[in-house]
């Protein structure tokens, strides 16, 4: 699978070199992980998110979140794609760590910074989330063969009169968005029992834990979304590639038994500029009285467009093109940190709808980089 290549390759960030993930362990016999052995399923719902704004620092090195996803360190060394003509070359840091989407966020400035408050708000008082769902985990600081499972949620599961009640005590139960499911299930299948009804659309069936740090590579597209109207728009990233990395640590689940907090996490991948510049589209333009969308012909967006989002590519957004000399980059690489903890999942529940200006007829927007 192409997640996993990236897995496998190289030494870990310990090796003061490339920033690389941890590579899959070698399971030793003490491990004991033979038929016997007890396996692990629990759920974490993100309760942060972290872009490297904290303080509203928007000036200086990038924080040192993410990794080397294309194995070379741009800066001294060449890119591994051709960047765009005329724009200043997208250095990594000096562990060739791909993040350069934080400079991204970082020149939206203050928009960054609210969307973000924003979304942390929004996880941490139940509204929308972002969950993860681990099956066959041993609990031992080196595990191998767990499936690492995406989804998105419209919430935790509100009381009677609608209001929402999130204890924070690993019994939330979160809803889960039917787009994350195969067959698309029904609103109201419950996830939370058996999950016959509930496979997951964007899994990792090859994750494992090095020393007690969850690693799992996604090999297709996943759509990482938080809630359909934070301040950053409909705010979905959908990373090629992508990589989850956390630092597991246990927690007692009062009558759901032992479960896991994720800490010191990262999601990570490509972001296609292309499909960036298609969710612009359900942003609103700050600019505008009018409710306005950014995308199309106005200043505000040709200017997102020219002067920040293009300029910012230096990666490719298909890994087979990765290291092609002669390959255009066409993403941003794209990390962000974020911490979970215990959950449980509920019934299907469908995120709102986000509202998507500039339709082309009934087509939805669409743009490119020029190369």
């Amino acid at each position: 699978m192409p997640g996993d290549t990236a897995a496998e390759a190289g030494p870990d960030v310990g090796s003061g070199m490339h920033a690389f993930f941890p590579s899959q362990p070698q399971i030793e016999a003490s491990d004991n992980q033979d038929a016997a052995t007890i396996r692990y399923t629990f759920v974490d719902a993100l309760s942060s998110i972290d872009l490297g704004l904290d303080e509203g620092a928007l000036d200086g090195a990038l924080p040192p979140l993410g990794w080397d996803l294309d194995g070379v360190i741009t800066c001294p060394g060449n890119p591994s794609c051709v960047q765009r003509a005329g724009t200043k070359e997208n250095c990594d840091d000096s562990e060739g760590r791909d993040h350069t989407g934080l400079e991204l966020f970082r020149q939206l400035g203050p928009t960054a910074v609210a969307g973000i408050a924003a979304a942390n708000q929004g996880m941490q008082t139940g509204v929308f989330g972002l969950i993860v769902q681990v099956k066959g985990y041993t609990g031992q600081p080196n595990a191998t063969n767990l499936t690492v499972s995406i989804f998105a949620s419209s919430g935790v599961l509100g009381t009677s009169d609608g209001a929402v009640l999130l204890n924070h005590d690993g019994n939330d139960k979160w809803t889960v968005d039917p787009r994350y499911l195969q067959g698309m299930p029904p609103t109201g299948v419950d996830c939370g029992g058996s999950g016959t009804e509930c496979v997951a659309v964007y899994a990792s069936t090859s994750a494992y834990v090095s020393d007690g740090v969850l690693v799992a590579a996604f090999p297709s597209d996943v759509p990482i979304t938080f809630g359909g109207r934070a301040n950053i728009g409909g705010a979905v990233m959908t990373l090629s590639q992508m990589v989850l990395v956390g630092t597991l640590e246990p927690a007692q689940i009062t009558g759901n038994g032992m479960s896991w907090h994720i800490v010191n996490g990262t999601l990570s991948g490509r972001w296609g500029s292309a499909n960036l510049l298609g969710n612009t589209a359900t942003i609103l333009d700050p600019t505008s009285d009018a409710g306005a969308f950014l995308c199309g012909s106005d200043l505000p967006y040709q200017y997102l467009k020219n002067n920040i989002i293009c300029p910012l590519q230096d990666i490719v957004a298909e890994p087979q093109n990765n290291n092609n000399p002669n390959a255009s980059c066409d993403a941003i690489s794209m990390t962000l940190g974020f911490t979970a903890e215990p959950a449980q999942l509920g019934t299907v529940s469908p995120l709102p709808f986000t509202p998507s200006g500039c339709m082309q007829g009934t087509t939805p927007f669409t743009d490119s980089c020029p190369r």
